[in-house]
């Protein structure tokens, strides 16, 4: 399918089913601004549905099904209107679990170019991030020792009320309040997690870390900072 056919802006129905059509689904797709029915079914197109459709507001018809298309299936715009049937027998596409295809994993890298940059970047970051682990934990350290030194100094009656005041949360509310930790709520990351910003449903804005536990260094790194933050006084 050629590039220029997003040049058709008054085409309102497209059939294209049965065909032995192949490559991927051109952006320009998103320019068929007065498109109502589309059926690209029982061809061999490949590749990801670009998200420039999201943008079809005046769609109301869409059928992708048994091809050979693979990545995520956009989520915005008009794509909240379609079921299952759209997308059927595409066995790499993944999404919401409504639309019956697998999860998306949040880490799956698109294309070959994007993975060696993930590589190159890693192994730059890498050794920056080893050396300032290394900085931050002769840091804590110092900075536990002083804590405890002070800790020592507080009376069993400031002790209680403050661990009074402590609160606990479920795993089900943080799931909830990070939306299943989506990748848009991340708000910082280093080599041993990342970190998610979240509202809880009282208003309260609370941060949360999440370790890698492929990485061998996680386990100490969070015992760490647990040691630290139970000592220090926020």
């Amino acid at each position: 399918m050629p590039a220029t056919i997003g040049g058709l802006k008054d085409l309102q129905f497209m059939d294209l089913a049965y065909n032995r059509l192949e490559g991927p689904i051109p952006e320009s797709f998103g320019d068929l601004t007065s498109l109502e029915v589309l059926n690209l079914s029982k061809n061999k197109i490949s590749g990801s549905i670009p998200t420039s459709m999201e943008k079809l507001i005046y769609l109301r018809e869409l059928n992708l099904s048994f091809n050979k298309l693979e990545g995520e299936i956009p989520s915005g715009g008009i794509f909240t209107n379609f079921t299952a049937e759209s997308f059927m027998e595409n066995e790499l596409l993944c999404g919401l679990p409504n639309l019956q295809v697998q999860p998306c994993k949040l880490s799956k890298p698109r294309t070959e170019h994007k993975s060696r940059k993930k590589i190159l970047l890693i192994v730059m970051v890498l050794p920056l991030s080893i050396a300032l682990t290394i900085a931050i934990t002769l840091a804590l350290k110092s900075k536990l020792i002083e804590c405890r030194k002070r800790s020592t100094e507080l009376s069993n009656d400031s002790i209680l009320s403050s661990q009074a005041t402590l609160r606990r949360f479920s795993y089900l509310e943080l799931l909830q309040a990070t939306d299943n930790f989506a990748e848009n709520n991340i708000i910082g990351g280093g080599g041993f997690g990342s970190v998610y910003g979240a509202r809880l449903e009282d208003g309260m804005k609370i941060a949360i870390k999440v370790f890698h536990q492929q990485c061998a260094s996680a386990l100490k790194s969070f015992e760490a900072e647990c040691e630290v933050l139970k000592n220090i006084r926020h």
